[in-house]
């Protein structure tokens, strides 16, 4: 049984019923306890308030539920939990409600556009984090490392701990690989570009064409996936028109302005675009930093265009002040003790970042428009791409090695804007602002001990936090606004991990503001 504490809390029917508005509970006591389930009791009100009349006061109807609220909670799942109820397996609870604190100033609910006995809240949202590029004049003292200089031969020729002082714009072929301890860090825009440009074009019924192109098909390797929406999303061989990710189609009567085809049965890419004065590129490296190498330093970089991941980190890697786009799979992994703070992820082709071990930080990071190559399965929905995924993160026996997700700001991604999935323990998410993402703004899943703190989580098209079969979570102080949906909570039949059962149970929900987003449901 899915057992939840709502403390200080006023739920509120988000979908209209047959045109009407079925009214808010009314508020519980501190501390006291819910029980949620599969069928809702005599929790509906049978009278009911149509958008157009004026907000007044509301009575309790007699008599028990009202039929068409039963009938639109069976289609979408929503109901307000005024009693003891319980949730089974395959059940989702959907609670859409603004949680108010016992002596909460103006509060209000919201209701189709119209407010009951109060002022609306402030709900602009100001940013944890905005990235700025580092200063080109930033000093540096170590190896200087020009583009006229082999990057690699030089990380070899040095010894352990070296820093180097990178400039320029180095073209990268295969994976930079640094030894233990060192620190590359970039000046007047540094650039590590995993791309190479195409030139001899060829123009012939308005379509331009490059011969010998004899590389790929590359698959993404970052997982097993289902039948593709976009069965191209799948493969990295990206072009670049400009700098800009050109749209791949899968036959030259598809090609129109901004769009690739790459025939690899006669090694020929095509493009409608004119090349003549402008700079056409193809991904060639697959990844672009990375190695087995641990302490290593990448900051005040610029790391782009890589046929797979733009950077691979190992144990203790940090990752500063650096913009890391246009990748194919994703921006950025992270492993035991690595840090990434400070860093601009966009435009990837599946994820800006993920990780997997103890004691990861990531810290003050913009992370945005990411899945470019638009992870779709067969029936439209996104998978396994977003900001971010975190898999296997902290250890039960240490309470501090969890992942922290700290003062982020993921906005504007093709997918959920912060994920934990999979067996990660001890996890804090706290200060982020996370909004705009086209599913879930901040999703904990199939994992165990949580805290969701202070989040200001809004306008995701799905909702705006998801606790999935995870135990211990507590979830507080957030401002959840206008979302798809407000928290979401499941209790699904999905097995057993190494510390235990996947069940969400001792889930805390308390002292969090959440408003609907009226309008867009309706």
């Amino acid at each position: 049984m899915l057992t939840i504490q709502l403390r200080s809390t006023r739920l509120q029917r988000r979908r209209p019923v047959g045109g009407k508005v079925v009214p808010p509970c009314d508020i519980l006591e501190q501390g006291e306890g819910i029980q949620t389930a599969a069928e809702p009791s005599a929790g509906f009100y049978s009278k009911t308030q149509t958008a157009e009349t004026p907000a007044g006061p509301i009575s309790r109807g007699e008599g028990g539920r009202h039929e068409e609220a039963s009938q639109a909670w069976r289609h979408s799942a929503w109901f307000p939990a005024c009693e003891p109820l319980e949730v089974r397996h395959q059940r989702r609870l959907k609670l859409d409600l603004r949680q108010l604190l016992p002596h909460a100033a103006g509060a209000c609910i919201l209701m189709m556009g119209f407010t009951m006995g109060c002022t609306p809240p402030d709900l602009e949202v100001t940013p944890a984090y905005v990235f700025e590029a580092p200063s080109e004049a930033l000093e540096c003292r170590g190896v200087r490392v020009p583009s006229t200089v082999d990057l690699q031969k030089s990380l070899d020729r040095h010894d352990a701990g070296t820093t180097f002082c990178v400039s320029g714009a180095h073209r990268v072929t295969t994976q930079i690989e640094p030894q233990d301890g060192q620190r590359l860090v970039g000046q007047d825009g540094a650039v590590f570009d995993g791309s190479q440009p195409l030139t001899k074009w060829h123009e012939g019924a308005g379509i331009w064409v490059v011969r010998s192109q004899s590389q790929g098909p590359t698959v993404n390797h970052e997982g097993s996936f289902p039948d593709f929406l976009h069965e191209e999303a799948r493969y990295s061989d990206d072009v670049f028109y400009d700098g800009a990710l050109l749209e791949r189609v899968n036959s030259k009567k598809e090609l129109g302005s901004g769009h690739f085809y790459f025939d690899y049965d006669k090694d020929h890419i095509y493009i409608a675009d004119s090349p003549i004065g402008h700079t056409v590129e193809l991904a060639v490296a697959d990844g672009i930093v990375g190695g087995e190498a641990s302490r290593v330093a990448v900051k005040n970089l610029t790391v782009q265009k890589s046929l797979g991941r733009g950077v691979t980190a190992g144990s203790g890697w940090s990752v500063t002040g650096s913009e890391i786009r246009l990748n194919a799979t994703t921006g950025m992994k992270l492993g035991d003790n690595g840090t990434a703070r400070h860093n601009f992820l966009h435009h990837n082709g599946q994820y800006g970042l993920t990780g997997a071990g103890d004691n990861i930080v990531v810290e003050e990071n913009e992370i945005s428009f990411n899945n470019s190559h638009r992870y779709y399965n067969a029936i439209g929905r996104n998978w396994a791409s977003g900001g971010t995924k975190f898999v296997l993160t902290g250890s039960p026996s240490e309470p501090g090695s969890g992942l922290v997700l700290r003062d982020n700001y993921s906005h504007e991604n093709w997918g959920d804007g912060l994920w934990t999935d999979i067996n990660n323990i001890h996890t804090l998410i706290e200060g982020n602002t996370v909004t705009n993402n086209e599913r879930y703004g901040i999703r904990h899943e199939i994992s165990y001990d949580a805290t969701i703190r202070n989040n200001t989580v809004s306008e995701n098209t799905a909702a705006g936090i998801v606790i999935n079969s995870s135990p211990n979570v507590e979830v507080y102080g957030n401002n959840v606004w206008r979302n798809g949906d407000g928290i979401e909570v499941l209790d699904q039949d999905r097995g057993t991990g190494p510390y235990g059962p996947y069940v969400t149970e001792g889930l805390d929900l308390h002292d969090n503001e959440i408003v609907s987003n009226l309008e867009a449901s309706s």
